[in-house]
């Protein structure tokens, strides 16, 4: 009785060491049959592992130009000056504000005639010149790459003094520092020449004077703006104040333009990356399964004399079906594995090229070995149902 209970009870270390003995037997062809469940976890846990490691480069390699930019606008216009809506006193309670680095005053005059005095060229083309106070000028964050830029004092004294984009001053023709220049007939004096600028993007084809300068000379403004420089992370709280700091009686009037929270941003992008590699990763492990389900059909038929003899020695018909399940779900478990390790390394291979921080989370690797998992079970159902039909006489019929 004990002997027929021995071979009748097959216990999960028995079926363990079965589903072993015959993945092993073979490490070539049970690779080859979890493909997909090996494609579907390396997805998973390299596109979630890249992404996360992304995430944390988010806050250093965000452009830091737009993270740390504020703009305020108003729709205030007036036919003899558009910007009664900044003051002096506005933009001095824009420097007091916590978190503010530097900021001040943009105007625009759009479609200005610019040439070469000496240029026998009479109509030149026609950029955007922006007039800039000296907390603009520090804000803007020009990039000479000639001459020098502008500063407070050239403000304050209202100096006739220009700086030309590098594309404006090739339209042209000035590459000397201290050539005269034609701003639709006033002559200014060339002080650099800039190729980009961080917080000022509309100046790259431009050129840009000292505010007051342009403030006595010229009454075609367009339009009028405050730009700030924030500390890095302060740019929401900047923005929930400047309105007021810079009009307190009707703060209602400024439009406050502020970047979007990197934060909010690396979570967004996470969010979508993570959806899409997902159901990239269940199309894969589905593929998988049926991989798995039809090599294990197939191994059912050739195995009716194993399964047949079994019956015949008395096992059950659950310790054939489990038996089949096991191998099926021992499968799932190496193509997992062996997945899960492809995805990591690839992170790390990553990583090691664009010399990021390797993020790798442990529960990444655990829900691909879940799902491994779960695509060997669901695999091995049917061919598991198969096999437990197999009798003694079909066997011997064979």
């Amino acid at each position: 009785m004990a002997r027929l209970k021995a071979i009748r009870g097959l216990g999960l270390r028995d079926l363990v060491r079965e589903a072993w003995l015959s993945t092993y037997v073979s490490p070539t062809r049970s690779i080859l049959t979890s493909l997909g469940v090996v494609l579907g976890c390396m997805s998973f846990v390299g596109a979630l592992g890249i992404t996360g490691t992304i995430g944390q480069q988010v806050s250093s390699s965000f452009d830091i130009r737009r993270a740390t930019t504020v703009t305020a606008e108003s729709d205030e216009m007036q036919s003899d000056n558009h910007s009664t809506w900044i003051t002096a006193d506005g933009l001095n309670r824009v420097q007091k504000l916590a978190g503010t680095v530097s900021g001040g005053r943009v105007d625009a005059y759009k479609g200005v005639l610019i040439r070469h005095p000496h240029s026998p060229v009479i109509e030149g083309p026609r950029i955007s010149l922006f007039g800039l106070d000296g907390g603009s000028l520090n804000a803007v964050g020009l990039n000479i790459v000639d001459g020098r830029s502008l500063d407070a004092g050239h403000v304050t004294r209202a100096d006739r003094v220009v700086l030309l984009s590098a594309n404006a001053a090739k339209q042209i023709g000035v590459h000397t520092i201290g050539a005269a220049i034609d701003i639709d007939g006033l002559t200014m004096t060339l002080a650099g020449i800039y190729d980009d600028s961080d917080r000022l993007g509309d100046s790259l084809a431009g050129a840009i004077a000292p505010h007051s300068t342009l403030a006595s000379y010229r009454t075609d403004l367009n339009s009028t703006k405050v730009i700030v420089e924030t500390a890095p992370g302060a740019a929401e709280q900047v923005g929930a104040r400047l309105a007021l700091a810079i009009s307190p009686a009707a703060p209602e009037r400024i439009k406050i333009i502020a970047p979007p929270d990197p934060k909010t941003l690396r979570q967004e992008v996470s969010s979508n990356v993570t959806l899409m590699a997902f159901l990239v990763s269940i199309s894969t492990l589905f593929i998988g399964c049926i991989s798995i389900g039809n090599a294990a059909m197939s191994a059912t038929s050739a195995r009716i004399h194993e399964f047949g003899l079994r019956r015949a020695m008395g096992a059950r018909r659950i310790d054939i079906f489990a038996q089949v399940l096991m191998e099926t779900t021992m499968l799932g478990i190496v193509g997992a594995l062996l997945g899960s390790l492809l995805g990591g390394g690839l992170v790390l291979v990553i990583s090691i090229i664009n010399r990021w921080v390797p993020v790798l989370d442990v529960l990444l690797v655990i829900w691909a070995v879940g799902g491994g998992i779960a695509s060997g079970i669901l695999a091995g159902l049917l061919p598991a149902l198969s096999a437990t039909k197999i009798t003694p006489v079909q066997a011997l019929a064979r």
